[in-house]
């Protein structure tokens, strides 16, 4: 940093723009800084620029930039002016510290082993039970996986167990019905009435057992029949 500085710092003519934090670090590390070193302003960038005087022109192969050393426009506020006012709250902030823990000045005091201690000791016991919680909502997370899982299976077992009660009750109805129409045209020259067309497909075996009723009664008239006859034909 000092060669750095010294290659700049050899023609008087010369000068450097730099920021405020930096002259303060050349002052500090004993680094010689020439008379017409100023401070950059907040709207130039980091890095030194080489100045003549009040103000140069800056030959560059893209464009072509006016910059002055001291100007008294307002400039737009950059990252060095935010820098600066920070440095300077800092500043402000120390000189209002006391410069013997034990000193009567008025500002903030010095924090003693004893508070600094404890304050390390709440931050790990803080640290302690993020981790505790980090884990438990871990675990929790995945018991409501589970329980989700579990939730859904039951859900289905019930739907189906909901549509075979569905179709058992509805055939029980339709059975019931039926029972009903036997005791009711259960005469023997009156037909017993079958299911819809509509549930034929599903329930085929009640108008099967329909059908077959009435053909076993026709059997046994005939057989009945014959046996009259030839009884007669016996006498």
């Amino acid at each position: 940093m000092r060669q750095y500085l010294r290659e700049y710092s050899r023609e008087k003519d010369a000068g450097l723009m730099f920021p405020s934090l930096i002259t303060r670090l050349c002052t500090r590390a004993e680094v010689a800084i020439c008379p017409t070193d100023r401070w950059l302003p907040a709207d130039k960038p980091f890095h030194p620029l080489r100045v003549t005087g009040e103000g140069t022109v800056v030959k560059s192969k893209k464009r072509k930039v006016t910059s002055t050393a001291t100007g008294s426009e307002s400039a737009p506020q950059g990252p060095f002016g935010i820098l600066n006012s920070e440095l300077q709250s800092i500043k402000e902030l120390v000189s209002q510290l006391p410069s013997v823990p034990s000193s009567s000045q008025p500002g903030p005091s010095y924090f003693s082993r004893e508070d600094m201690q404890g304050y390390l000791d709440a931050k790990k016991r803080q640290e302690e039970n993020m981790k505790k919680m980090t884990a438990s909502v871990t675990k929790l997370e995945g018991a409501y996986a589970t329980l989700a899982k579990a939730h859904a299976d039951l859900q289905a077992n019930f739907q189906k167990e909901k549509k075979k009660n569905k179709k058992k009750n509805k055939f029980m109805v339709k059975m019931w019905r039926g029972i009903k129409a036997i005791f009711k045209w259960g005469q023997p020259d009156a037909k017993i009435p079958v299911a819809a067309e509509d549930d034929s497909a599903e329930y085929s075996f009640l108008s099967q057992s329909a059908s077959d009723g009435g053909d076993d009664d026709d059997d046994d008239d005939e057989e009945t029949d014959d046996d009259g006859a030839t009884s007669a034909a016996q006498h």
